[in-house]
């Protein structure tokens, strides 16, 4: 009896031990991706092409397929960038960029000492103060300041445009600058400023060449080695903004990482359906790396029994959110009750269909398609505060489970 005891219990630790092993190789692999040398995997320092190699090397090291010979799919776009240091003060203090302040994605190049005019928007005189001084022309270096108005402002007659919000600052991507210089503040930090000084250079890139990266293992049976189930994730993120770099560890480190931990798993399974790993990059700069895949697919990608897209696994503390949901009604009901049955995550939330992520131009093809993120944790989105240190991989292994047991009822 008492061996039968030890049998059992060495067993449950083993399983434990593998399941831990699972998180310390994702933790691994996130911590890589948003390492120094990635340069937040963008543009600058060509952060997402050593992302690329990386990848592609540890699917190297599962043993996985190629398509065509490569693990690769190289596509151009053009893309802004901002690759010098950037100097900033605000009556001679000094200012962060990433941190006090950002460049809108689309700016282009600005340099100078500026006399800052402040207008609240949602105040009906300061508005109409504002409407006045747009009918007379600005002094020479003054700068509206407008608080309250959402980016866009492309209505302000001048040069340099700054925007104040009173919530936090998001960082984005766009392929071209415009004609001006546009800068966006915190209003507790803006607020009240008298002089500006500003130095900061973009870089406009017409033909930046990045990297999709697809692996594949082919399904025991021949049969069925042209039926496939697709796990995808974007690996890129939004690079350098002068000296400040954002890490992407939740969006979308912890994706890729998952997808990885994935073909870990069925590399060593005997599988009923060919199972295809992509991470895509161009995700924060338009979804491109996952337009150019469905226009020039590497596989038969009507084949494609259901495609999972994973973004922000890093916490699920509160449960994961589904997007597509209510467009497969069928497999959305088997997910919940998988999870319902097993008791792994708080909830599986519904949500319609999204443009937000790279499932979209697979789901516009007619393929069966979720788009999977967490729900909880810290909430740094776009910002340099993402972090590997900041996830909390609550629920990681339970999310991966879930997968795990999705795929297995098909």
């Amino acid at each position: 009896m008492k061996k039968g005891l030890i049998l059992i219990a060495s067993i449950l630790l083993l399983g434990k031990l593998a399941t831990a092993q699972d998180t310390r190789y994702a933790k691994r692999i996130i911590n890589k991706l948003c390492a120094e040398e990635m340069a937040g995997r963008g543009y600058v320092n060509n952060g997402v092409n050593k992302a690329a190699n990386y990848l592609g090397s540890e699917f190297r090291k599962l043993k996985l397929k190629k398509f065509k010979g490569s693990y690769f799919q190289s596509f151009n776009h053009p893309i802004n960038t901002f690759p010098y240091p950037i100097k900033c003060t605000l009556d001679n203090k000094a200012l962060i960029v990433g941190k006090d302040f950002l460049l809108a994605p689309d700016s282009g190049p600005c340099k100078g000492t500026y006399k800052l005019s402040h207008y609240n928007m949602n105040d009906s005189l300061e508005k109409r103060l504002y409407k006045k001084k747009e009918s007379i022309g600005l002094f020479k270096n003054e700068i509206v300041v407008l608080q309250n108005k959402v980016p866009g402002f492309d209505e302000i007659p001048n040069d340099i445009k700054v925007q104040s919000l009173n919530k936090k600052l998001i960082h984005s991507l766009r392929p071209k600058a415009t004609n001006s210089c546009n800068l966006i503040f915190h209003d507790s930090i803006i607020a009240n400023g008298d002089s500006l000084y500003i130095n900061a250079q973009n870089k406009e890139i017409d033909l930046f060449t990045s990297k999709n990266v697809i692996a594949y293992i082919p399904a025991k049976k021949k049969k069925n080695r042209n039926k496939y189930i697709v796990f995808t994730a974007h690996y890129d993120h939004l690079g350098k903004l002068g000296q400040a770099v954002f890490p992407g560890a939740s969006d979308n480190a912890s994706g890729s990482a998952m997808v990885l931990n994935l073909a870990k798993h069925y590399a060593k399974r005997s599988n009923e359906y060919s199972m295809v790993f992509i991470l895509f990059a161009g995700e924060e700069a338009g979804l491109l790396g996952s337009d150019y895949f469905t226009s020039l697919p590497t596989f038969d990608i009507s084949k494609i029994k259901m495609l999972i897209n994973l973004d922000i696994m890093g916490s699920a503390e509160d449960g994961i959110t589904v997007v597509n949901a209510t467009e497969f009604p069928k497999q959305f009901a088997t997910m919940k009750r998988i999870n319902k049955r097993k008791g792994y995550l708080p909830k599986v939330k519904s949500r319609g269909p999204t443009q937000n992520s790279d499932h979209y131009h697979f789901y516009k093809k007619g393929i069966p398609s979720f788009f999977i993120y967490s729900m909880g944790g810290p909430g740094f989105y776009h910002d340099i505060y993402d972090t590997p240190a900041s996830i909390p991989m609550a629920n990681y292994r339970n999310v991966f489970r879930l997968l795990t047991d999705f795929v297995d009822s098909f």
